[in-house]
């Protein structure tokens, strides 16, 4: 029987046709009849390995190799999937006109560490339905083009752990922002055209400001400080 394969755009306006059971956080599995994208499994993978580890980052949510452990699913999920946006930084379109052979960075914009602690922090919003999960993951594999140098100064805007007498605890640690750390780090965004030569073809400037998911900004605001402790 040949497999149904539906887009990602199908599954992403709609729903995943995931199996599970209707009962709070347990695991899914796939529709053998059904060809998913890369993306979809990874996803799944994801989500069955947060949801049965859930218990255990609530009981030892200040453990830092608890926490990291258990939100590494969702991290490795998103950085082997890449949704290109289209944008890239002036910086790293300029050296590109200069040399065709320049090899662009891949920045995934919505930081996947301070994503994934959201969704185990919140299961009732965002572990209940398989669904919103795969939107929020789909969501988190967005990226844009900077130079090696941008995507370093990028990931010095968040800071995960924190030493306390001698023992490692997690304590995050954001200096901006998620919506504004392009612009906090000085990143001028281009929307560059796809197809060859497109680094030759006129970009307009647009907006650097990231669109955050609901709830985000919220949640994210406890972790906001002015300077690394």
């Amino acid at each position: 029987m040949k497999k149904i394969k539906p887009t990602l755009e199908d599954l992403y306006n709609t729903s995943v046709p995931f199996r599970y059971s209707k009962q709070k956080y347990q695991s899914i599995e796939l529709d053998k009849s059904i060809d998913y994208p890369k993306i979809v499994v990874y996803a799944i993978n994801a989500y069955n390995q947060i949801v049965g580890n859930l218990s255990n980052w609530q009981l030892n949510r200040e453990c830092f190799n608890t926490t990291r452990s258990v939100s590494h699913s969702f991290y490795d999920g998103v950085h082997s999937n890449s949704i290109d946006t289209g944008l890239i930084s002036k910086s790293a379109a300029d050296k590109k006109k200069k040399d065709p052979k320049f090899v662009t960075t891949k920045d995934h914009i919505y930081v996947p560490q301070s994503m994934v602690r959201m969704v185990l922090d919140n299961p009732e919003k965002y572990l209940k339905d398989p669904n919103d999960f795969f939107k929020l993951f789909y969501k988190s594999c967005q990226t844009r083009e900077v130079t090696k140098e941008e995507n370093d100064l990028l990931s010095k805007c968040v800071k995960s752990g924190k030493v306390e007498n001698g023992k490692k605890y997690d304590r995050i640690q954001i200096l901006c922002s998620l919506s504004q750390r392009y612009n906090h780090c000085g990143i001028v965004m281009l929307k560059r055209e796809r197809g060859r030569g497109w680094y030759h073809k006129d970009m307009p400037i647009v907006d650097a400001t990231i669109d955050t998911p609901d709830g985000y900004d919220e949640y994210e605001s406890q972790f906001i400080v002015e300077e690394f402790e």
